[in-house]
């Protein structure tokens, strides 16, 4: 399924109050669709407690988690149709959304105002919003040494972690060039001296041209082999940290 993705906002999804692992995604329709598989599970659950005090003769308690449930299992329908709303081919849509691109401008009103009753009604902590802070947006930072891509395990929020993670490999590179370089003048017999490439590096990193907060970074370097090396760090919000 096609999906047009804007990176200037993001979309989460807390499942309760104690979440600790909430969704975060650049696509509305991914987020609505995770919504609608936790809601429908809370809808199972809540079926089970009614049987659980039924057996326990408490049945006041058993009405209230039989409405609960309705309620769940209502507003998991309401999402799950929103994602059947995008679905690639428009014969599968209902009429009202036949006349437009997948997730186009209608479905996305109505899968913005599914989120919002699923807040009204959900409780326990459930919460389904848009954000635009920079700072827990998905995607990673992405190093780069001589052509190695490597994701490292930081997100948008941590940059610093990244920078330092980026200057040690960076660094780490140049020492071993320096180490072969070396060793290769030395079986040569070469008296020549090119200079230091760990030298070269720091010299780049540290000056005031170094990697800044949350601000990509590009090296190009002239190694003492006489090649030319590219070191770069940017952030990714197609890559994932599970991925480091």
């Amino acid at each position: 399924m096609i999906e047009a993705i804007r990176y200037e906002y993001h979309w989460h999804v807390v499942r309760h109050a104690d979440d600790d692992d909430r969704l975060s995604t650049y696509s509305l329709l991914s987020a609505v669709d995770y919504a609608a598989t936790e809601v429908s599970w809370m809808a199972e659950s809540e079926h089970e407690v009614i049987t659980i005090h039924g057996e326990c003769g408490m049945f006041e308690e058993a009405y209230n988690a039989f409405v609960k449930s309705e309620d769940l299992s209502a507003t998991a329908a309401n999402l799950a149709n929103a994602v059947r709303q995008a679905d690639p081919d428009r014969a599968k849509r209902a009429p009202h959304y036949r006349d437009e691109e997948a997730q186009g401008p209608l479905w996305t009103i109505m899968a913005e105002r599914v989120a919002e009753e699923a807040n009204a009604s959900v409780g326990g902590g459930f919460q389904f919003y848009r954000c635009v802070c920079g700072d827990c947006r998905p995607g990673a930072w992405v190093v780069t040494v001589d052509g190695e891509r490597t994701v490292t395990p930081y997100g948008a929020g941590d940059p610093y972690s990244a920078s330092s993670y980026y200057m040690d490999a960076v660094i780490g590179w140049a020492e071993r060039s320096d180490e072969d370089y070396d060793a290769m003048r030395e079986s040569e017999e070469d008296g020549s001296e090119l200079g230091s490439d760990v030298a070269a590096v720091q010299g780049m990193l540290f000056d005031g041209d170094g990697p800044r907060d949350n601000q990509p970074h590009h090296i190009t370097l002239h190694a003492n082999d006489g090649s030319t090396v590219e070191f770069s760090l940017v952030f990714d919000p197609e890559s994932d940290l599970a991925e480091s």
